[in-house]
Formats: C-alpha cells, sequence, structure tokens
C-alpha cells in the first residue's frame, strides 16, 4: 500500500522537518535522528531537518546517554534533551513516535502533520516499538540490549528513507 505524504510541508517552507520522539528524548530519539540524518544527507534530495525530543517533562535539559556513543560513530553526547512543546509538533511534518509513552503523547497533543509508529517502517519480527534501554531486564547484557536497539533503529531508519523516497520524492 502506497502511504501520501504532503507535497507541501506544513509550516510553509523548503525544509521536510521530521521529528523523534521517544520517552526521555535522551537516547532512541536521539540516535534515531543521528542516523537518518546521516541516511538522507545525499544533497540530491530534497531538504530535511531530522530533530528528536522527549515527552516526559521531567527529562527537559538532561544530557544525552552518553553510552551510545560508544556504538555509533555519529552519536554527538554533548546534546540536551528537550521536551516537545506544541510549537515542535506543529512545526513538523513528520513525526516518528519510538514507543508507547511518545505515541500516546501524540494522540493527545498533535496540531498537524502526520504521525507513525517506527512499527510501520520496520520489516515482520521487529517489535512494535523499540525497547527502553534502562529498562533491559535480566535477559540481556546492557551491550546486546543497545546493539538490539541500534539494529532495530537502523533499520526504521532505512524503511523510512525508503517511504520517503516513495511518497516525497516520486
Amino acid at each position: 500500500m502506497r502511504r501520501n505524504f504532503p507535497q507541501n510541508n506544513q509550516a510553509g517552507h523548503d525544509l521536510l522537518q521530521i521529528l523523534f520522539l521517544s520517552k526521555r528524548g535522551t537516547s532512541r530519539a536521539v540516535l534515531a535522528s543521528d542516523i537518518l540524518s546521516k541516511i538522507l544527507c545525499d544533497p540530491s534530495t530534497i531538504k530535511f531537518k531530522v530533530s528528536f525530543r522527549g515527552v516526559t517533562k521531567v527529562y527537559d535539559q538532561c544530557p544525552v546517554d552518553n553510552r551510545n556513543a560508544f556504538n555509533h560513530s555519529s552519536f554527538n553526547p554533548r546534546r540536551i534533551s528537550r521536551f516537545a512543546d506544541a510549537g515542535d509538533l506543529e512545526m513538523s511534518d513528520l513525526v516518528i513516535t519510538l514507543d508507547q509513552e511518545s505515541r500516546d503523547f501524540t494522540k493527545l497533543h498533535r496540531l498537524g502533520g502526520k504521525v507513525y509508529p517506527i512499527s510501520l517502517f520496520l520489516p515482520p519480527g521487529y517489535p512494535e516499538f523499540i525497547g527502553d534501554p534502562y529498562d533491559r531486564g535480566e535477559s540481556n547484557s546492557a551491550e546486546e540490549r543497545h546493539g538490539e536497539i541500534i539494529e532495530a533503529i537502523q533499520c526504521g531508519c532505512e524503511g523510512i528513507k525508503s517511504f520517503l523516497d516513495s511518497s516525497v520524492m516520486a
């Protein structure tokens, strides 16, 4: 099924704004933003601005999780988390939710644009949401958990690129 994407972005500017949301905005959303930015850096495509936010106010202005800096070369650990406000949501043409909390947040606060869960861009067999790096249980090590998160985010970002290629640039 072909998914339609707005040809003219919500804010009327020449950038297509993509926003990743997660519970804290300190790990998964940051990593997804970095990976998608790297994938979309081809100068022949339309211009994109990829950003990240958290949906839990208590994590506003917190340092990002530095553990990912060891697992992905494009990760910049000096950034801080930001709480997603109405302006962030309104200015975004595409919002990608990475977890249950961010999906619930968009149901309550979304004003315009398109909202999609990351699972829409993942192949069958992946979980509905990207796992929380702080909630790994005892079934695997922190390194294994982060490896699973990075793999799922990379795969999802490739799916987002395919979606954009077929929807925006067609």
